[in-house]
């Protein structure tokens, strides 16, 4: 890689009208002259030696060929300054000099390497609609250029008029010093990418040639494999034959389950007829489901606002409605599973008693056991929520720090259980589910109380995120997320975007679930 600003001679092509020149009493001419003098400062070059802003008048003696001569320095330069008035785009010349320098760019493998200055309107640059169809007019309207109208009339010993100068050929200076690759590292890249191509090619040959081989030893083997195809298709057969005996197995203990917990999962037409807020028990011991509807919200914290884990701030569109736990699963609900088989039955309640408390000390295998349980008996797709889908049920359209607000308690009311809510069980126990007001979707205890696994695997950040509410899981991490805080922690881990972790082995008296499940369209 190098610098077109470290080309041993540095040439720059300065065009314009001559007649403006004239009319100006050679203002543009003074003008190429202090620009070349600061470009000659910033670079470290002497304008005698080894730089040069070309300029036609100055530089074509009399008697030579106008356009060989404006060929030849556009050939050399490796920047274009070109005085924009309504000659200047009239004009052919100067049009011949743009088209030049920009075949000149193109070969130089550049798109920045010309920096117009409007110096007087030009009414043309007013309607989008030509100057876009114009090869010259585009580049004007579409490249950064330098408004140099207000300063046509100020004097060239002004600070205002250097300041505008040493602002101009600060931004040329900043594209010469920019990486660059130069005609010949081109051509290098390109006869090694041919080179390339060619071993690519030959490699092909080579590879069709081993599978021509290959095929020539199938083919001989292929009576082999017929008599092993017949085989394995009775194989197949006969472990077809034992599945559907193991799936009828499990139908029978499954109705047996579920006319011993009188269980009643809902019919087709019952699950198709729910609407968002309608509640359903699939049996007694069933936890009872609410119907959060379809949406879209804002995930995580603004910028500025929240853990740095909380960002970026990324809209997730929940495309269908799903059914939700109105409680956290409690200690009945888990010990029907126990009873049943499907659930550890050493799980401690720490000495604060089962019932409508909510189940803790399990891990998320534990809870990842419960939900296979319950798909098992119910024939339903029961599951975790996700990381999204926690969210967005907590929030329930709210986009406050709390479900209910921006502050820990609501009209001075403990609005959930943790250390500092207010509420008669901070940081001593669990309260029983449903001691604290639902939220706008009919939940209870989204923030505080205990923490929910849910399925997604942590992630620092949300770069990369799914954006359609399903749990992202590409990571085998053991470090699973855990959602809406406890009632050991502070106001701030309840709030609806925060987020933390824990290993899938970890259990605790702050650790709990809830169950989701999928509806059928």
């Amino acid at each position: 890689m190098a610098l077109l600003a470290e080309l041993p001679e540095l040439v720059g092509f300065f065009s314009y009208s001559r007649e403006d020149d004239e009319d100006s009493n050679g203002k543009l001419s003074a003008l190429r002259g202090a620009i070349g003098s600061e470009l000659a400062q910033h670079l470290g070059r002497s304008k005698r030696r080894d730089f040069q802003l070309w300029q036609d008048q100055a530089a074509i003696a009399a008697g030579d060929d106008w356009e060989s001569e404006i060929s030849k320095a556009i050939g050399q330069a490796a920047f274009f300054i070109p005085i924009v008035t309504p000659r200047a785009v009239a004009s052919r010349h100067c049009k011949f000099e743009f088209e030049s320098f920009l075949a000149r760019e193109s070969e130089l493998g550049r798109d920045d390497l010309i920096f117009p200055i409007l110096y007087v309107p030009v009414p043309a640059l007013l309607d989008e609609a030509k100057w876009r169809n114009d090869p010259v007019l585009s580049i004007v309207g579409k490249r950064q250029h330098f408004d140099w109208r207000r300063f046509r009339h100020v004097a060239p010993e002004t600070t205002v008029y250097g300041e505008a100068i040493e602002s101009f050929c600060e931004q040329i200076v900043a594209k010469l010093r920019e990486p660059w690759v130069s005609p010949e590292e081109r051509r290098q890249l390109e006869a090694e990418a041919k080179k390339r191509a060619e071993d690519e090619e030959r490699f092909r040959q080579e590879t069709d040639a081993r599978r021509q081989a290959e095929e020539r030893v199938r083919l001989r083997k292929e009576a082999i494999a017929k008599k092993r195809a017949e085989e394995e298709a009775r194989e197949r057969q006969e472990a077809e034959t034992k599945r559907r005996g193991e799936e009828e197995e499990q139908e029978r203990v499954r109705k047996e389950a579920l006319a011993k917990m009188h269980l009643a999962p809902l019919t087709a037409a019952e699950e198709r007829a729910l609407k968002p807020g309608d509640s359903f028990k699939e049996g007694p011991d069933c936890p009872e489901m609410i119907v959060v509807p379809a949406g879209r919200f804002l995930m995580g914290s603004p910028e500025g606002q929240g853990n740095a884990d909380e960002h970026p701030q990324h809209e997730v569109t929940i495309a269908r409605p799903f059914a939700l736990a109105k409680f956290a699963l409690t200690f009945d609900e888990w010990d029907a599973c126990a009873a049943r088989g499907g659930c550890r039955s050493d799980v401690s309640d720490n000495g604060w008693g089962r019932g409508r408390r909510p189940a803790i000390n399990v891990t998320w295998d534990d809870a990842q056991a419960y939900v296979k349980w319950l798909s098992s008996v119910t024939g339903k797709p029961y599951r975790l929520l996700s990381e999204a889908e926690h969210e967005y049920a907590a929030r329930a359209g709210s986009e406050t720090k709390y479900p209910w607000g921006d502050d820990i308690k609501l009209d001075g009311q403990a609005m959930a259980n943790c250390y500092g809510c207010g509420s008669q069980w901070d940081d001593k126990q669990t309260a029983p589910v449903g001691s604290f007001a639902a939220n706008r979707f009919g939940l209870n205890d989204m923030v505080g109380n205990v923490s929910a696994w849910t399925e997604d695997c942590w992630n620092n950040s949300y770069k990369g995120a799914p954006t359609d509410g399903s749990p992202w899981t590409s990571d085998a991490r053991s470090s699973r997320v855990v959602r809406g805080g406890s009632w050991i922690i502070n106001p701030d881990s309840l709030r609806s975007a925060n987020r933390n972790r824990a290993s899938t082995v970890d259990r605790g008296s702050a650790l709990g679930f809830r169950v989701a499940r999928t509806l059928t369209p």
